[in-house]
């Protein structure tokens, strides 16, 4: 958790807090505010206390708990629910708040040390996930001028634990620069703080861009897609075959790898033995080599296309293939989203379209009488949901990426969104590159950094040589021998 207390702690404006602005990004008052606490530590929520306390406040749209803990606290996950209204007559708005309560023998603090709670702290400035107006504002749609009308929880991006060790992997990375090796916490110079610091903030992005690729949702790879490659040739194939194609050496390579981690996959999944022999582990496609080589050509210039949906323009356009992935999928549901002109297979938090509200919705969330967006004889129109069921889990589906629209039409129509979601919110694959772009800046910095912060030892190594001597180097160059006129003249004894 990110926020933790003590039982019998009395909250502060520091501790859970809400900040409520308008459209315009303004501070304002809501015309009804309240706050409620729950044990959450079986897994079900347990109202503990007054259901309507009323929160204290630092000002216009600053709000705060200020109870006190029980006691008797159960220890373990706890949620305070925010309920507010814009006007007499606006519907209620809830928002949920997750804290963790601990024992006393326990440190709030995850380090049990000053000056590492201090980088901590410092860190969470860098990676701009500190400041309580960024993690508990609520902007709401401008259209409406206030929030939208449904519950989110909020909190910090990185735990402080999550921190806390990246900071201790920047400080092995660091060491293992000469000539300054043996760095600890506690022996972490000032100047070189900085340096230790974006080395965290680097191993931060990449942790959460690869928790984001862990977390991916895809769809089944039977799917068939209509690609059109540079010469304006269209082909009709499977996404499996789009990614075997694109992906032959790797696909070998998997098989070999796969076959290695299957037996405990399956044990998660709950898949027997027996069952196991039937599943594929996948193969090579076989498709004509000439229609190989124009999609692989295609896909190298960045002229592989597939027909894309324009949210802003409403239009059908012919967008780049940036990626054709792979996923191991059998942690995750499958759901079968039968509709008019045919079904769809997808894991439970892959996104199609809701006609109505022109967005994605998770498949978990799409219902019979929903309308999704669809592609018909090159026509934008809609089809209606039928019903949606469980399918077997599979061993993998597949995604695409499509940098300008973020979505691509299957061949039978529907659209699908290239989207995958942590903790439930639902991201795209734009996002994690931009992630992995603010890796690479922080190591650029932290190279130059740390390779001033070392040659600046190397000098002053050199400067504190003896003036006399015969083979010794400094930094202002090489001693030639005693006697002898040289820049060693210039160098302090």
């Amino acid at each position: 958790m990110a926020v933790a207390f003590h039982k019998g702690y009395t909250l502060t404006q520091n501790d859970l807090k809400i900040l409520i602005r308008d459209g315009a990004g303004a501070l304002v008052d809501p015309y009804y505010i309240r706050y409620s606490l729950y044990d959450y530590t079986t897994g079900l929520e347990v109202l503990i206390g007054d259901p309507n306390r009323i929160p204290a406040t630092t000002g216009t749209g600053q709000y705060y708990a200020g109870a006190t803990l029980p006691l008797d606290a159960n220890i373990g996950d706890w949620l305070i629910r925010w309920n507010f209204r814009e006007t007499p007559t606006s519907p209620l708005i809830e928002a949920v708040q997750e804290f963790n309560i601990v024992g006393s023998e326990i440190k709030v603090s995850v380090t049990g040390s000053p000056v590492a709670d201090l980088l901590v702290k410092r860190l969470r400035i860098l990676l701009r996930d500190n400041n309580p107006d960024r993690n508990y504002r609520f902007r709401p749609p401008s259209s409406e001028n206030f929030m939208q009308s449904q519950a989110k929880v909020f909190g910090y991006i990185w735990e402080d634990e999550e921190l806390y060790e990246y900071i201790l992997m920047a400080i092995d990375d660091f060491n293992t620069a000469p000539p300054v090796t043996g760095v600890s916490l506690t022996s972490l110079p000032d100047r070189w703080r900085t340096a230790i610091l974006l080395r965290a903030g680097a191993f931060a992005c990449f942790a959460l861009a690869a928790n984001w690729i862990a977390d991916e949702f895809s769809i089944k790879g039977d799917e068939e897609v209509v690609v059109k490659d540079d010469n304006g040739e269209e082909y009709s194939l499977t996404i499996e075959e789009l990614y075997s194609i694109l992906n032959e050496d790797l696909v070998k390579s998997y098989e070999e790898e796969f076959a290695r981690i299957k037996e405990e996959l399956y044990q998660e999944a709950g898949i027997g033995p027996e069952e196991s022999k039937e599943l594929k582990v996948g193969a090579i496609i076989e498709i004509a080599s000439e229609v190989k080589e124009a999609i692989k050509r295609s896909y190298g210039s960045g002229n592989l296309l597939i027909k894309s949906y324009s949210k802003e323009e409403k239009t059908i356009e012919w967008c780049e293939i940036s990626g054709v992935m792979r996923h191991n999928s059998l942690r995750k549901d499958i759901l079968r989203i039968d509709t008019e002109i045919g079904s769809v297979s997808v894991t439970e938090d892959h996104s199609l379209f809701d006609e109505a509200k022109n967005s994605e919705v998770r498949g978990k969330d799409i219902k019979a009488g929903d309308r999704l967006i669809c592609c018909i004889a090159d026509n934008l129109s809609s089809v209606g949901v039928l019903g949606v069921n469980v399918e077997d889990r599979l061993e993998f589906t597949y995604d695409l990426s499509v940098p300008k629209n973020e979505n691509f039409f299957l061949k039978k129509g529907i659209l699908a969104h290239n989207s995958y979601s942590v903790s439930g919110v639902s991201l795209d694959i734009d996002k994690s590159a931009k992630y992995e772009s603010l890796k690479n800046n922080y190591i650029q910095e932290y190279d130059k950094i740390r390779d001033l912060a070392k040659s600046s030892i190397k000098i002053t190594k050199g400067l504190k040589q003896p003036r006399y001597g015969v083979g010794i180097s400094s930094a202002l160059g090489p001693y030639s021998r005693p006697g002898v006129q040289s820049r060693r003249n210039y160098v302090g004894g």
